[in-house]
């Protein structure tokens, strides 16, 4: 019986936890985005936090005011985007002045950031990647000749082409009931996807004797992934930060990115630089930061065997036209069959050749297969270019 006691005790002890936490109906007003001075337009994302226990979307700001105010009284205005987006015209901002956010809510409450200055963002050097046994590494580098950046955060989108299992250069077309050469517009066995980064990359040059960053890791892309299947590109943005943004920064990071043992640091309350004036004892969530955005995008061509493959069975027998007619697709949506070739040609089939079904020879009729073979959409992607691509 005595052995019993301790298994009695660990179940008895496991018990749902509820943290009594406290949440405000409409949630903290997050805000987020780089004050941007340069080439590229400043973007500023207003939402809410949420229960918790709540899995809906994320909840939007929209309605607010959200304006620059430069320390010389010069006040920069933005246009609401939707979906919690609040667009700056390209701003040149001198570097002599301070600047800070001033944002009114449709609630009626008013918040504002301390004045910021412009930190320095020196242009990025180089985008590498580089095979290793975990797959393809992909680094970024960069220097300050002048020493006065010292703290830097990277984001990143990257875009991937990739190919259906098997190319269908013939289409059913159900009004006509032909079997038809597949247009240029409706090609379905190239497409591209496309990702972004989520988690913070942040690096600090303090304690090395130049401002230089080497080889930071951006990216991991395990071998034989898709996303080196064909070709892969990827865009990087820079930005400087002041020592409070970075510190800031990385104590979210500590808090969101790093819990999960005994090891790692306490949840801890988060302080930034912008403040509720209307009730200074609300808590809001971000942090005010001023610099240039640097970008750079490169490409990246599938590596020297990298152990990618997706492939489906290839239909042994032909399937005759009157068996299949109302099972073949023309939209893509769902997972019906697809014609690839006339039955008794060679695959791939020859192009442009119409041939009615009515015509087709009955014992062969068309050569098909499931489209989740052949349209390469139902993994995800679109059929659509990158305007970037080259």
């Amino acid at each position: 019986m005595k052995k019993l006691l301790p298994i009695l005790f660990f179940v008895a002890c496991i018990k749902p936890y509820n943290p009594n936490l406290h949440n405000p109906p409409t949630g903290y007003l997050v805000i987020e985005g780089n004050i941007n001075s340069g080439s590229i337009p400043t973007v500023i994302h207003l939402s809410r936090t949420e229960p918790l226990t709540d899995t809906a979307t994320e909840i939007y700001e929209n309605g607010a005011t959200v304006n620059i105010d430069c320390s010389d009284g010069t006040i920069y205005n933005s246009s609401p985007q939707g979906n919690g987006q609040y667009l700056f015209p390209i701003l040149t901002l001198d570097t002599t002045k301070t600047f800070r956010l001033d944002i009114h809510t449709s609630d009626g409450n008013q918040y504002q950031s301390d004045y910021v200055p412009v930190i320095p963002n020196p242009p990025i050097d180089s985008i590498n990647g580089i095979m290793g046994s975990g797959g393809m590494n992909i680094y970024v580098n960069t220097h300050n000749p002048q020493n006065n950046t010292r703290y830097y955060q990277w984001s990143y989108s990257e875009t991937w082409e990739y190919h259906s299992a098997q190319s269908s250069v013939y289409i059913y077309d159900p009004v006509d009931l032909l079997v038809i050469p597949r247009p240029d517009s409706l090609q379905i066995f190239t497409c591209w996807n496309t990702d972004s980064s989520t988690g913070l990359l942040l690096f600090s040059t303090t304690k090395l004797s130049s401002d230089v960053v080497y080889e930071f890791p951006l990216i991991n892309i395990p071998q034989g992934n898709q996303k080196l299947s064909v070709e892969y590109s990827v865009a990087v943005s820079q930005y400087g930060l002041s020592e409070g943004a970075y510190n800031y920064l990385s104590l979210m990071q500590s808090n969101t990115e790093n819990l999960g043992s005994i090891f790692d640091p306490l949840p801890s309350n988060l302080k930034g630089n912008i403040h509720c004036i209307t009730q200074p004892s609300q808590t809001v969530v971000g942090y005010a930061n001023a610099s240039s955005t640097q970008y750079l995008r490169v490409f990246i061509q599938e590596p020297y065997l990298w152990d990618y493959s997706y492939g489906c069975e290839y239909p042994d027998t032909a399937i005759a036209p009157n068996k299949v007619l109302n099972n073949w697709d023309f939209t893509g949506v769902q997972p019906n069959p697809v014609p690839i070739a006339p039955g008794g040609f060679p695959y791939p089939p020859p192009p442009g050749v119409y041939i009615p079904i009515d015509t087709a020879a009955p014992k062969s009729g068309w050569l098909s297969n499931l489209n989740v073979c052949i349209d390469c959409r139902f993994q995800g992607g679109t059929t659509t270019k990158p305007t970037f691509w080259q």
